[in-house]
Order: structure tokens, then sequence, then C-alpha cells
């Protein structure tokens, strides 16, 4: 069961947009909670979540700014050579 559960971890925050969106959201949930009147307990994963949404949208359309640089190569076969 932890073995799942990290693992699902891992898939939801692979990229670096995802890490650096919720970190910042979580930052500024905690630290800034009094801005926005509401609990820190209540900012907190509200702002993360807000924060990975950004990053996951960040991520899927601006692929060049992944870690993954190099398209894969496919190789086609080209009959007789």
């Amino acid at each position: 069961m932890l073995r799942w559960f990290l693992n699902c971890l891992l898939l939801l925050f692979r990229d670096r947009f995802v890490q650096t969106g919720t970190l910042l959201g979580l930052i500024a949930g905690l630290y800034g909670a009094q801005y926005i009147f509401s609990p820190p307990e209540v900012a907190a994963p509200a702002l993360a979540f807000i924060g990975w949404g950004l990053g996951a949208y960040f991520g899927y359309h601006r692929p060049s700014l992944t870690l993954r640089k190099r398209k894969p190569k496919l190789k086609v076969h080209q009959g007789g050579r």
C-alpha cells in the first residue's frame, strides 16, 4: 500500500513546473494566509492545489522546458537499405 502511494506521489510531482508550482502555492498559503483572511490550515492546501494545477498546465503547454529535452528518435525501416 505504501509503495502504491509513493508511486502515485512521484507520478503527480514528476515535472519541474508542478514541483515549483506546488511549493510556491504551499509557501504562499502558509505565509500569506492573513491577506486572504483564511487560516493557514485551509489556505496552504488550497493554494498548493492551485499551484499544482498551474504547474501541470505550464508543463503540458511548454514541453520544451521540462526535463526531457530530446525528442525520441524514431527509426523507419526503408526496405533494402
